[in-house]
Order: structure tokens, then C-alpha cells, then sequence
């Protein structure tokens, strides 16, 4: 289930990095994504959260002022589960760049 965010990022980071790029942001614990590998990386990631024993929503992110630009998808990865869940996208072919 996905639902709405509204936390910004930099867009033109977001747009430029966009398919089979993600960006994960320290600051709020988010995993930022779009783009059309967008289900395949959120089917990824439910087996990563399920091995973690762990639940995760997927939210909608909007990242200008009005909320009106739909840019991705936002999950919460906690800094000890990153490791793994860097891990496992790397092996698919993913790349990921901290903000």
C-alpha cells in the first residue's frame, strides 16, 4: 500500500537518477525510487523486509512546494538494515547514492 509524503529532496537529483538508481537519504531513513523498475525494486524489497522480519509501507513521495509532482516511491530503511537491503539491490543490477 502506498501512501502520501511529504518530506522534499532535490528534484533535478531525483529526475537525473531515476531508473535503477535510488537514492537513500540518512536524514529521515528514506529510500527513495521511480521510474519503471519501480515494481520490481518494491518486489525486491518485500523479500528483503520479509527475511528481515521487518514490515514497510511504500509512500508516494512528492518532492516540489505544492505537492502536486509526483516524482516516486519512499520506504524507510533503518541505518542497521541498510547494509542488507544495499546488498541485495546492488546484486540486481541497482545502484544508490546517499544524500
Amino acid at each position: 500500500m502506498l501512501r502520501k509524503y511529504r518530506q522534499k529532496i532535490n528534484v533535478r537529483q531525483a529526475i537525473d537518477l531515476s531508473g535503477g538508481h535510488l537514492i537513500y537519504r540518512e536524514q529521515d531513513a528514506g529510500l527513495y525510487f521511480c521510474g519503471p523498475e519501480s515494481v520490481q525494486i518494491c518486489s525486491l524489497l518485500q523479500q528483503v523486509f520479509k527475511s528481515l522480519k521487518v514490515s514497510r509501507r511504500f509512500e508516494y513521495a512528492r518532492f516540489d512546494d505544492f505537492g502536486a509532482v509526483f516524482v516516486g516511491i519512499k520506504v524507510e530503511v533503518h541505518p542497521d538494515e541498510f547494509p542488507v537491503v544495499a546488498s541485495a539491490l546492488r546484486l540486481s543490477g541497482m545502484e544508490i547514492s546517499s544524500l
